[in-house]
């Protein structure tokens, strides 16, 4: 419900920034975003499911002291991570403004960069949130972090005088809500917890979240790629730098945050079967580990088919009541698809990190990665930004099918789900092509807002009912 609300909130934002900045700018600011993202990954990305495994594993053993000092390890590693980089950035400054097609965008970075090292830290204290399973306390936080940069962002670009100024506001609104978060939770664990010699801890927790580091790295790192090459490439296809920017911000910046719904639910289950996952596996319950694997895969393949066949078929009309911009609802028709795969790959990492394979899963994704820079390198001249969705499916496509065959070869559950993710296949082709009858029914009988509203109700009621019907999904045990 917490991160519903907080994805709610960000998404009635994205939408004021959308229309206060206009296509080019919020393309900008997202190419920034996506840098800040590498940052961020790289100092502390791996550390807090690490921390969170690590405590489990303390607390099967009975040493309380053993969990407090993977925390201090933890937060000591990520400072160690966080400040170099961030210095050779600022201090370099004027030198590396060269990567950005845009140097706007380096601007932007300078503002935010302060931000790295404090969320960096921040990130390590969710993670003693999440082994304690204090999920209130997280998710609240996390909340008015979203609440926090949404309001800030909101009065400083209404005293901005042009566009640009509103775009810096946007950066500072983003410091404003890291500074605001690491001070809310630093109190918080100072008070529950503290600290203690972290020297003992710091070796095994490194070389435990390295993978998952540098797999989240290496993910963020490309989306950075993306944000540098797709433009670059759109120009030398023959395109004005304004328009690749503006098609960039508008597949980016409006049609990807839209295809990330999914990601909301399942951040919120592994959120909370990440740590159960853990406890079982180290305590060899492998009953309990089967279901909850199960349960996990069930919620996060559901919520996609239930949103694609809606976005495939009014796209546009969504783009157009969203953004207020046709394109980008154009984008998410096509990229609707991807949905699927993505789902699958993202709780199915996070299964096998907390089944300690996160090097395995990091070659895994490795894979997909190499398949997506291609598309983009390759298909870009010939499909235009296109090119980023065939990426995304590709990429997401094999890094699933490589973690299901790893993840049949640990448990029954994995051979299982295997068989069940072909019958919701059908049931989302079925719901897809009722989906754009109704949407062909209406379509010029109604407004855009009408049309969406009873196509998604009529579509979710004839999927929902197949599903049910034909047994792919029991409700007492789904919501047990």
């Amino acid at each position: 419900m917490f991160s519903c609300l907080e994805r709610f909130i960000g998404f009635l934002y994205r939408i004021f920034l959308s229309r206060s900045l206009g296509a080019e700018l919020i393309g900008i600011y997202q190419v920034t975003l996506s840098v800040v993202g590498v940052l961020v990954t790289l100092s502390a990305s791996g550390i807090p499911i690490t921390v969170s495994r690590l405590m489990m594993k303390e607390r099967a053993q009975g040493s309380l002291k053993g969990e407090k000092d993977v925390v201090s390890a933890g937060i000591l590693s990520s400072l160690i991570l966080s400040l170099p980089v961030t210095a050779i950035l600022f201090i370099f400054r004027n030198r590396l403004s060269f990567i950005f097609a845009d140097e706007r965008c380096y601007d932007l970075l300078l503002i935010i960069l302060p931000g790295v090292v404090i969320t960096s830290v921040y990130a390590v204290i969710r993670g003693y949130f999440w082994g304690n399973k204090n999920f209130f306390t997280y998710s609240l936080i996390e909340l008015l972090e979203e609440i926090v940069m949404c309001l800030s962002g909101v009065i400083i670009i209404r005293f901005a005088t042009d566009g640009w100024h509103k775009t810096l506001g946007a950066a500072q609104s983003v410091l404003i809500s890291y500074v605001f978060s690491f001070i809310l939770s630093t109190t918080v664990f100072m008070i529950k917890s503290g600290l203690s010699n972290p020297i003992k801890k710091l070796k095994p927790l490194i070389e435990s979240s390295s993978p998952i580091t540098a797999m989240r790295t290496l993910t963020s790192f490309l989306g950075s790629i993306v944000a540098v090459i797709l433009p670059q490439k759109l120009i030398a296809s023959g395109m004005a730098q304004n328009l690749a920017m503006e098609a960039f911000g508008e597949l980016s910046g409006m049609a990807l945050p839209l295809l990330f719904i999914p990601s909301t639910i399942i951040g919120s289950i592994a959120l909370v079967i990440v740590p159960k996952l853990s406890e079982s596996y180290y305590r060899k319950q492998k009953e309990v580990l089967n279901t909850a694997i199960e349960r996990s895969f069930d919620y996060s393949i559901l919520i996609a088919v239930l949103i694609i066949p809606v976005f495939i078929a009014c796209g546009k009309e969504i783009g157009r009541i969203v953004y207020d911009n046709e394109n980008a609802g154009r984008y998410l028709s096509v990229f609707a698809f991807t949905m699927l795969p993505m789902s699958l790959t993202m709780i199915s990492n996070s299964v096998l990190n907390s089944l300690n394979k996160e090097k395995l899963t990091l070659i895994n994704f490795i894979s997909g990665a190499a398949v997506m820079i291609l598309c983009v390198v390759f298909l870009t001249e010939k499909v235009g930004v296109y090119s980023l969705i065939i990426g995304y499916f590709s990429s997401y496509l094999i890094t699933g099918c490589l973690n299901f065959v790893l993840l049949s070869k640990i448990t029954e559950s994995g051979k299982v789900y295997i068989k069940k993710t072909s019958s919701y296949i059908l049931s989302l082709a079925l719901a897809t092509v009722f989906g754009y009858l109704v949407h062909g029914i209406l379509f010029n009988r109604c407004n855009d807002f009408l049309n969406l509203l009873v196509t998604c109700l009529l579509t979710l009621a004839f999927e929902v009912a197949f599903l049910l019907l034909t047994g792919i999904i029991d409700l007492k045990k789904l919501f047990k």
